[in-house]
């Protein structure tokens, strides 16, 4: 489900647990170790000629980003986010790639793997082959899972400790595609 919904769910006791959860989404569970870590990028088309070396950068210029991003994103984008006219957030991603290589957008903010593969893969009808420029403004997101119970999240970390310990992390993050992740 969208990360909001989820968020909402997990308060209100509908879920036991809720994947992918940074600290300052966390409503009130117990917080597994980080088990993946997403890469969040500015992307934007090549033929805009735009230059974004920082968050700051992006002030101005109409943005498309995951939902929740201005919650995960840190205060700098945050404030960005509530300054800037044009900036929306989005549950199902796909519709970034849209907005951005239709020109309804100047730059999208996500995963880069999330965005890369969603660019190949999902973006309809929309012609992406024009080159996009990436801008690697943002640190590493940890993720972790967020437990009603302590129990079930210790135990978690328990189990990931061992997956990490016996290659089977490391075989699940090739296939994916992943890049080493803190605690790997």
């Amino acid at each position: 489900m969208p990360l909001a919904r989820l968020l909402q769910s997990f308060k209100e006791g509908h879920v036991q647990a809720a994947a992918p959860i940074q600290e300052t989404t966390n409503s009130g569970g117990f917080l597994s170790e980080s088990y993946i870590h997403y890469q969040n990028i500015a992307l934007t088309l090549e033929s805009a000629n735009l230059r974004i070396t920082s968050v700051a950068d992006l002030c101005g210029l109409s943005i498309a980003a995951f939902q929740t991003a201005r919650l995960v994103l840190g205060p700098e984008f945050a404030a960005i986010a509530s300054r800037c006219k044009a900036y929306t957030e989005h549950p199902v991603q796909n519709i970034q790639i849209r907005l951005l290589f239709t020109g309804r957008v100047q730059v999208i903010v996500g995963d880069r793997r999330i965005l890369y593969h969603l660019i190949r893969n999902e973006a309809g009808p929309i012609d992406t082959g024009e080159a996009v420029r990436e801008w690697q403004i943002f640190d590493p997101t940890l993720y972790s899972v967020a437990f009603r119970s302590e129990r079930l999240r210790d135990d978690f970390n328990y189990g990931l400790a061992e997956i990490r310990r016996n290659g089977t992390y490391r075989v699940i993050l090739d296939r994916y595609g992943f890049d080493a992740d803190p605690g790997e």
